[in-house]
């Protein structure tokens, strides 16, 4: 059962070193603690029950995630003498091919798993079982002012596929396929993905898009196809979110 049949088997192989992947993984796993952790000692419980107060907690939590991540990812290639291009592929058959596919790629995707996650919703409502949004989304909603709203929107479309897809898709990926556990790293980093988000009604839609990374992965070797099309499906949704409700009513 850990045979999963290729696409196209492009990805290049690279021999992680295991010391350097776990000091890869403690990192970003501390990383996302003290992300979480200081902003909460920072303020007070009543300043986090207001708008600003859970913006600047958004703030300070994604910034320290997202630059301590890619700091620890440049490292870790440095550690194994590797550019970000050789080492996921960036750029390979021309960037603009790959920008292009990642565009529409994203486009395609966004509609379905949109659709799958009304199904989800549905299915929470019937079960007459709670369904939170997430926090962020919370926060985002919650943001009026047009530099909060520009930073969600950088954070969203350019900062978080980014580090998403090199963590997920580029690095733990290709670590457990290449150590004959492909099963293990196609659901592994999906199911992973989808958990790291921390929200019960958008884990089955965020595994299933997942598992749709992996595949344009696979598909070229180029991760900058993931890349272009995670940040479009987020793009989608920023939009949605903060425009979604006033174009309805004009509708």
């Amino acid at each position: 059962m850990d045979e999963l049949p290729n696409l196209c088997d492009v990805i290049a192989e690279h021999k992680w070193k295991t010391e350097y992947l776990i000091e890869l993984l403690l990192g970003v796993l501390v990383v996302m603690s003290l992300a979480v952790i200081v902003p909460k000692s920072l303020f007070t419980p009543g300043m986090l029950a207001t708008g600003e107060g859970r913006f600047l907690d958004f703030f300070i939590n994604s910034a320290g995630l997202q630059i301590g991540s890619l700091f620890l990812v440049n490292r870790f290639l440095k550690q194994h003498g590797l550019t970000w291009r050789a080492a996921f592929g960036l750029g390979d058959g021309g960037v603009g091919r790959a920008l292009l596919h990642g565009l529409w790629i994203g486009l395609l995707i966004a509609p379905l798993i949109m659709a799958m996650q009304a199904g989800c919703q549905w299915l929470f409502t019937q079960a007459e079982v709670a369904a939170p949004r997430q926090d962020t989304v919370n926060t985002l909603v919650e943001a009026v002012r047009w530099d909060q709203q520009f930073y969600f929107a950088m954070i969203a479309i350019v900062f978080a596929p980014l580090m998403e897809e090199v963590v997920f898709r580029g690095v733990l990926y290709p670590a457990l396929k290449f150590r004959g556990h492909r099963i293990a790293a196609l659901w592994g980093t999906a199911l992973f993905f989808a958990l790291m988000h921390g929200n019960a009604l958008s884990f089955v839609p965020l595994t299933v898009l997942g598992l749709a990374f992996v595949a344009l992965y696979e598909w070229k070797g180029n991760l900058l196809i993931s890349i272009v099309a995670h940040s479009t499906f987020n793009a989608v949704n920023f939009i949605l979110i903060i425009y979604g409700r006033e174009w309805m009513q004009h509708l």
